[in-house]
Parts: structure tokens; C-alpha cells; sequence
């Protein structure tokens, strides 16, 4: 009895390990070997490296930031995580993530998604009206509670597969999931518009979640 337990287990283990998406690194930020206070174009047109406490980060005044990712095959990504941490300053205009951008689509048509963050709340929403009135467009919204503190380090993972996105934040010590909600199926590229904001980045990552991934091979990183 005991072994026909063990043999059903093993079964049901190997088909849950099957249909499971596949966790991998895709891309990852190394600002060690570019010189401290160096314009760093190939990250966005106003990204500059600088380093506190022994710890390198990027400096975004403006603009876009993460802008090549098209080029590094992000557009046939169908899953993805991005984990950043982020720091804000005195003025807090919506921070811009698009996800999604452009890439492998199913039935319902739009361009990407757009995740704003913003001093007191994180809206999603798809970036045009959608065909299909059956979905809704309107942007979900988050508070935030405690607001964004201008200079203050922030963890941020956000994680969208299937139909589902969620989003997380450390703002204590503790990443919590802050959000959980559907989202529309599809792939496509992902970057940052920071607007007239500036803001600095550090421990980026971009993993790609896919049943059957590509064979990019290695992470890729910035250098």
C-alpha cells in the first residue's frame, strides 16, 4: 500500500513539475565595471553611474531608462518578474513601467500595459482603448499606505503570468504583496519612462516565466 502511495505521489509530482513555469534569469544590472560617474547610454539617454557606501546605482534624470531591452529579445518574453529597487525624490511625478510592450498577443489587441507609480498610489492599466469591451480598461488603482518617502530606498517585484499580475513592495524590512489582480494574456517587451522625474536604480533584475522558454542561454547583463 505504502509503495502504490509513493508511486502516486511521485506521479503526481513529475506532472506538477511539467505544467510548472519555468523560473529563469534573463537579465540582470552590473553597473562594477563601468566608472563611477560615467553617462551610461546604453541603459537610457540620461542614466549615469554613481556609487554610495561602496554600492554602485544608477541615476535616471528624465526620460527613459532600460530602453534597449527590445534588442535583448524581451519582446518574445510571454511571462516575466522584474525586481528593482527604486528611490524617489522631492517631486514624485508618475514613474512609468511598461510591460508587455508590443510583443506575442492572443485574441484581444493592445499595445502594452502601463504600471504608474506614483507618491501615493500604483495604477495598471492597458495603454489604449481595447477591442474587446468584454475586458475592462479602466486603471486599477493602489493606495499606498505610507505614501513614498522622497530618498528612501524601495524594493518593488512585479510579477505578471497567465492572466494573473501581481505586484509587491518593501517599504519595512518586509516585501508584501500589495496587489493581485487579472491582467490579459501575452508577451512583450519591458522599460521604464521616468518622465521629468529623477530617480536612481539598483539590483535590477528581469527573470523571464515561460512553460517552454527560448534558449537565450545565460543572463544577459548591462555590461
Amino acid at each position: 500500500m505504502l509503495k502504490k502511495i509513493f508511486i502516486a505521489a511521485a506521479l503526481l509530482l513529475s506532472v506538477i513539475g511539467v505544467f510548472a513555469a519555468v523560473e529563469r534569469p534573463f537579465w540582470r544590472m552590473n553597473l562594477n565595471n563601468v566608472n563611477v560617474g560615467a553617462k551610461y547610454s546604453y541603459l537610457g539617454p540620461n542614466c549615469t553611474v554613481l556609487e554610495e557606501n561602496g554600492q554602485r546605482f544608477l541615476k535616471v534624470r528624465g526620460g527613459g531608462f532600460m530602453t534597449a531591452f527590445g534588442t535583448l529579445g524581451a519582446w518574445n518574453f510571454s511571462d516575466g518578474e522584474i525586481r528593482f529597487e527604486a528611490r524617489f525624490y522631492d517631486k514624485i511625478f508618475p514613474v512609468n513601467l511598461t510591460i508587455k510592450n508590443r510583443g506575442r498577443r492572443d485574441k484581444v489587441k493592445y499595445d502594452n500595459y502601463v504600471i504608474s507609480i506614483m507618491k501615493k498610489q500604483i495604477t495598471i492599466s492597458p495603454a489604449n482603448k481595447l477591442e474587446d469591451k468584454s475586458v475592462d480598461s479602466k486603471a486599477q488603482k493602489i493606495k499606498l499606505t505610507p505614501e513614498l518617502e522622497p530618498g528612501k530606498w524601495y524594493n518593488f517585484v512585479v510579477r505578471y503570468q497567465g492572466d494573473k499580475i501581481s505586484i509587491s513592495l518593501d517599504n519595512d524590512g518586509k516585501l508584501r504583496e500589495i496587489y493581485k489582480g487579472d491582467i490579459l494574456p501575452g508577451g512583450g517587451s519591458i522599460g521604464f519612462d521616468c518622465k521629468r522625474n529623477e530617480v536612481d536604480f539598483r539590483k535590477v533584475e528581469v527573470v523571464e516565466l515561460d512553460r517552454n522558454p527560448l534558449p537565450y542561454g545565460e543572463p544577459k547583463s548591462s555590461n
